[in-house]
């Protein structure tokens, strides 16, 4: 479900140095995390160390077997951690193949992984059948089609969401969105500047650093100014049921 590229990888190992950052997607998603807990597309765990470092019934998955492998090795002996798999939202025999996992979560959260998938629609029906009734779905994805540019490509990005995308990927499903908004302006103005304007192909550990300085003004920004506008979106949607 990630990329496997050099790009892809080198994006990943940079983010991990951005605590502050990886702290704050935590914090926004934070209030609809509850129960079982499913990561897909966990990555190398830039995320996941803080959901396993909160809950207590965690599970990490990804594609990627190089990527189980790195999560095996740092997160296996977390007491919170309830398993490490391999899964692929796309898979042609999804049914089958993971038919064992179906309804057994009460919150999946995918953050910056639908983009990478081709067939949006699939992967998140796919998702949703592994959620229990009345389970939360929690993503983070990159906005702004115009934004698209050398740093989407290399990261095999097929796509930047706009807030209608998104509801046309949940309209007639049984449930209801309950939080959709936009984040991260000056990560929005970084993108453009680095990825547009001076053409640059992956995201380059000084520029996590430089922009960790400034996560108190973005916090500030999302917390207290609804521009519409901003790196990425966060989408809550709520399976129907109890």
């Amino acid at each position: 479900m990630i990329s496997t590229t050099n790009a892809g990888l080198y994006t990943l190992q940079s983010l991990a140095i951005a605590q502050g950052f990886n702290k704050w997607i935590y914090e926004l998603i934070k209030p609809w995390v509850k129960g079982s807990v499913l990561e897909l597309g966990s990555g190398i765990g830039n995320i996941s160390n803080q959901i396993l470092s909160k809950h207590t019934d965690v599970s990490l998955s990804d594609s990627n077997s190089e990527y189980l492998i790195y999560l095996r090795q740092h997160f296996q002996n977390q007491n919170s951690l309830a398993n490490i798999f391999e899964l692929d939202l796309i898979h042609p025999a999804f049914e089958v193949q993971y038919k064992h996992l179906y309804g057994q979560f009460n919150t999946l959260i995918a953050s910056n992984v639908i983009e990478h998938i081709e067939d949006d629609q699939l992967a998140i029906t796919n998702a949703l059948k592994l959620l229990k009734q009345g389970g939360t779905f929690i993503m983070v994805v990159p906005a702004h089609p115009s934004l698209f540019n050398r740093l989407d490509k290399q990261l095999d990005h097929y796509r930047r969401y706009t807030i209608t995308r998104l509801d046309q990927c949940f309209k007639k499903r049984d449930g209801f969105i309950l939080e959709r908004k936009h984040f991260n302006v000056p990560g929005a103005i970084a993108w453009f500047i680095t990825g547009t304007l001076l053409r640059f192909e992956s995201i380059k550990p000084w520029q996590v650093s430089a922009f960790e300085y400034i996560v108190p003004l973005s916090k500030w920004i999302t917390k207290h100014i609804n521009l519409n506008f901003g790196l990425s979106i966060l989408l809550v949607y709520k399976k129907a049921g109890s």
